[in-house]
């Protein structure tokens, strides 16, 4: 449709697959001229249909009387026929498109005005015919989007090279909104923003392709990754990606796909190929919801039960990656019991508070009595009522208490708040971590999420420390082991350390200035202006020695008025570029 505007609308059918009208659709069939015996077809085909409700509890069916069936192969046709009238059209200035309960209008006008008007009509009667339909339109889903016609930038020549002819279109994404906001985000924030939406994103299903990455992969994850790494630290757009990664703590993305990768492998696979890492017959695992009886997905305990032969308290502990647990047996508030265990160094606190509590419930099944059960941890209790716990430790852990059920009261007490049983149960917790017995449990998830970030760390270094470039050996210097922990987001601090900034000997190299050499004759270089330049004297720092450099830079991190003076100095370099390149344009 030759037109100076157009206009593209999306519009989308609120429940469409789900509100189809029976009788309406008959009706259009009879409109159609269909057969007697197709209609038929149709109308078994829909007769005593009912919709499932499923969850981890329990089970509903209502009988169903509209919808569009879906997942069969006449339901694709029968959904045509019935927003058939919707898309009969025989306007030249109007094309129709239909996908499944979407729909595409491409509407043209002369001019805004008359494309305004246009779309408004054809709006209506579009709602018109829906309505026909007993079908609704999702508004908050509907898009427009008006195209005038394309501009083209003229030939640009250079060099007898021609540059381009691109449409003046611009784009732009929410990296660039933030990054290049003129607020004052604070970077440890635009850090987190960046490992829970930018990585989380470049790495999706790293699970299955990041064990096998080629070279030219690894390259594109780079280049990827380095847009962000530039925006975010405003350094020099030729500073190294390796260099950027450690000055931010933030790990080259191959490294983290392989560790997503592995993290699958073991864990989903149950994979043997990385027990170098971790033994998986020592690892928790995920049990899937539908492989565990309703009826011990959600135990709702009585908080205490009337005639209880004892009270228990329980309590877990982990100091200096030592776990133990104690369970201290009460009768009459007499001290009558204690039972003290060690677990291993993988084990959680978590896992020691639900170990506790399994092993009181277990002993009151042995012992045949009626027991309390006191716990300060919270997110135990909550692990236990949760439907959707997947672990299967804690679904063992809930198991016995199923089968304990009139037997046990569980409730949560505060901690250290003088109650005598916890304070009591606390005490022997910590003690359970030199003189318990052995107690021997699963690794929880997270422990192998510990595990994998040490990976992670171990193959940065070994890949930062292989990295033999100019400003990679200069950074080494100062930075020999890199950290996630890690941020600098000083400009001026990068610029010392790249030594890509406002100084002669790196314009040199870019062929911005004619000369290495600052104005007072010496090699422009940022060691220059920060140890010796007669110009930058009042902002000098004590040059330390290769042997001290890394102690040396340490302080400077936390010495508010040593990074001052750099930043004096380096702007004092700046203004000196800016005098040499005039220099050399007026010449």
């Amino acid at each position: 449709m030759p037109s100076e505007h157009l206009a593209l609308v999306s519009l989308d059918i609120k429940s469409a697959f789900d509100t189809m009208n029976w009788p309406v659709l008959f009706k259009t069939l009879e409109s159609y001229g269909f057969p007697a015996f197709f209609k038929n077809f149709i109308y078994f085909y829909l007769k005593n249909r009912r919709v499932f409700y499923t969850n981890d509890v329990l089970e509903i069916s209502r009988p169903c009387s509209k919808g569009c069936p879906q997942g069969s192969v006449i339901a694709p046709t029968i959904w045509n026929i019935y927003i058939n009238s919707i898309l009969i059209n025989d306007r030249p200035d109007l094309h129709i498109q239909a996908f499944a309960d979407d729909l595409v209008l491409l509407i043209g006008g002369r001019t805004a005005r008359e494309l305004e008007n246009k779309t408004n009509l054809i709006l209506a009667a579009i709602s018109d015919k829906l309505e026909d339909l007993k079908l609704k339109l999702s508004i908050e889903k509907c898009q427009a989007v008006v195209y005038r016609s394309i501009a083209s930038q003229k030939f640009s020549k250079r060099n007898s090279t021609v540059l381009n002819r691109k449409p003046t279109f611009k784009i732009k994404n929410t990296q660039s909104r933030v990054v290049n906001s003129k607020w004052n985000i604070n970077k440890n924030l635009l850090k987190i923003w960046y490992y829970t939406v930018i990585e989380k994103a470049l790495l999706y299903g790293a699970s299955v392709w990041g064990g096998a990455l080629t070279k030219n992969q690894i390259d594109r994850l780079h280049s990827i990754q380095r847009i962000f790494l530039l925006k975010f630290t405003r350094a020099f757009r030729t500073s190294s990606t390796n260099v950027l990664n450690v000055l931010t703590g933030i790990p080259p993305l191959h490294i983290v796909a392989k560790a997503e990768f592995i993290k699958f492998r073991i864990w989903v696979n149950r994979s043997n190929e990385y027990n170098t890492i971790f033994d998986i017959n020592l690892l928790d695992k995920y049990v899937p919801l539908k492989n565990i009886p309703s009826r011990q997905k959600l135990i709702n305990l009585d908080s205490k039960i009337s005639n209880a032969d004892y009270e228990i308290y329980t309590d877990g502990s982990r100091i200096e990656n030592e776990t133990g647990f104690a369970v201290c047996i009460l009768k009459d508030e007499i001290n009558i019991q204690n039972y003290l265990f060690k677990l291993n160094t993988f084990n959680s606190v978590f896992q020691a508070e639900l170990a506790a509590i399994e092993f009181a419930v277990n002993w009151a099944v042995k012992e045949k009595v009626k027991v309390n059960i006191h716990t300060d941890s919270l997110s135990s209790i909550s692990a236990i009522n949760s439907a959707n716990t997947r672990s299967e430790f804690v679904n063992k852990v809930k198991s016995n208490i199923f089968r304990a059920k009139n037997m046990v009261g569980l409730s949560w007490v505060k901690a250290h708040v003088g109650i005598p049983g916890n304070e009591l149960a606390d005490q022997q917790a910590k003690l359970a971590i030199t003189s318990g017995e052995k107690f021997v449990i699963p690794a929880p998830y997270s422990h192998l999420k510990g595990l994998l970030k040490n990976y992670i760390v171990n193959e940065w270094n070994e890949y930062w420390n292989s990295y033999d470039s100019a400003s990679g050996i200069r950074v080494r210097g100062y930075i020999n082991q890199v950290s996630p922990k890690f941020l600098i987001h000083n400009k001026f601090l990068i610029y010392f350390l790249s030594g890509h900034g406002p100084f002669p000997s790196y314009l040199h190299r870019f062929k911005f200035l004619d000369s290495p050499h600052c104005i007072c004759g010496m090699l422009g270089d940022a060691d220059h202006y920060i140890f010796s330049c007669s110009l930058t004297k009042e902002f000098h720092l004590i040059k330390p020695a290769d042997e001290h450099k890394k102690a040396w830079f340490n302080n400077l991190l936390t010495n508010r008025q040593a990074v001052t003076k750099m930043e004096g100095a380096f702007r004092t370099s700046r203004n000196i570029c800016d005098t040499l390149t005039q220099e050399r344009d007026h010449n």
